[in-house]
């Protein structure tokens, strides 16, 4: 018979969330604003872990400056944000090969002190009847603060053993610097119903999935193997290319599409699985190919 095995545990977190903004309206094409606000994420248990603590609320405070503008006749919207947060105690799933048992174990740990700062713009374009032009760029920059955590040594004479490693000055995982869209939809009539025709292309920079700085203590080989253990720590960047064209019918109950997502048949990963300095072993998340399709819907 399966052991049973019980354990009680509990922890209390209280936080404040505030906000307070400002804004004025300079014309009737120009809207500007200005917020900060304060808020925090709860903490919890790791269940699945062994030997990890509870870990603590993330509070963030931020502070936005934006615009929101009608140009051209309304046939030009552009809006704009610039951006800078605090972090306290940011939560980050890590991916850990613990010694002592022997497995690889997932857990969520808080991260000391970050922060981020960057912008984020909008646009949408009517350049003649039926077509609508969209776009949106965002810049983020990131980095710890203060970042000294506990971590296991996993090989050598001083294996299992927790040491103090300094995180500080690194760049926060899946926080890629640039993403960019721009999209493109003209609809037009026929004697069947209302064509719409649409495309677009996403970008996203290269992206780090994991912490970067080696144990100290740990065996010359470990540490060559952690050097190596980098070129898998992050995706390259990819721009990935879509397009569909849709049918719907006058009386409104049908609509018709057919689509194509990846045309350049770009291949590209999207997540990193990394246990590299632990079994050797590293993944990348491979995206999906080309692929067509096709869709009906009915309506009542």
């Amino acid at each position: 018979n399966p052991a049973i095995c019980e354990k009680t545990d509990s922890v209390d977190f209280e936080y404040p969330a505030w906000v307070l903004g400002l804004d004025y309206q300079v014309s009737d094409e120009l809207f500007v604003y200005a917020k900060t606000s304060g808020a925090s994420m709860s903490g919890g248990w790791n269940i699945r872990a062994t030997r990890v603590p509870a870990f603590e609320p993330e509070d963030a405070m931020d502070l936005e400056l934006g615009f929101k503008s009608d140009l051209f006749d309304d046939t030009l919207r552009l809006n704009g944000a610039f951006f800078y947060i605090k972090y306290d105690g940011q939560q980050r799933f890590v991916n850990e090969f613990d010694p002592i048992v022997n497995s690889a174990t997932q857990y969520v740990r808080n991260a000391g002190k970050s922060h981020a700062y960057g912008a984020e713009f909008e646009l949408t374009w009517l350049p003649w009847d039926g077509m609508t032009i969209t776009s949106g760029l965002a810049l983020l920059e990131t980095e710890y603060d203060n970042y000294e955590v506990l971590e296991s040594i996993v090989s050598g004479p001083n294996a299992g053993q927790q040491v103090l490693v300094d995180h500080s000055s690194e760049n926060a995982p899946q926080a890629p610097e640039m993403t960019f869209n721009v999209g493109a939809t003209q609809l037009f009539d026929t004697s069947l119903g209302e064509v719409e025709l649409h495309a677009d292309y996403y970008w996203v920079d290269e992206t780090w999935f994991a912490d970067t700085t080696p144990r100290p203590g740990e065996s010359a080989a470990l540490i060559e193997q952690f050097e190596e253990e980098k070129r898998w720590q992050s995706v390259p960047d990819y721009g990935l290319f879509n397009a569909k064209a849709t049918l719907r019918t006058n009386d409104g109950a049908w609509e018709f599409s057919l689509w194509g997502k990846n045309l350049t048949d770009k291949e590209y990963y999207n997540g990193v699985g990394n246990f590299y300095t632990g079994f050797g072993t590293a993944m990348w998340w491979t995206g999906d190919p080309r692929t067509f399709g096709a869709s009906a819907k009915y309506s009542w």
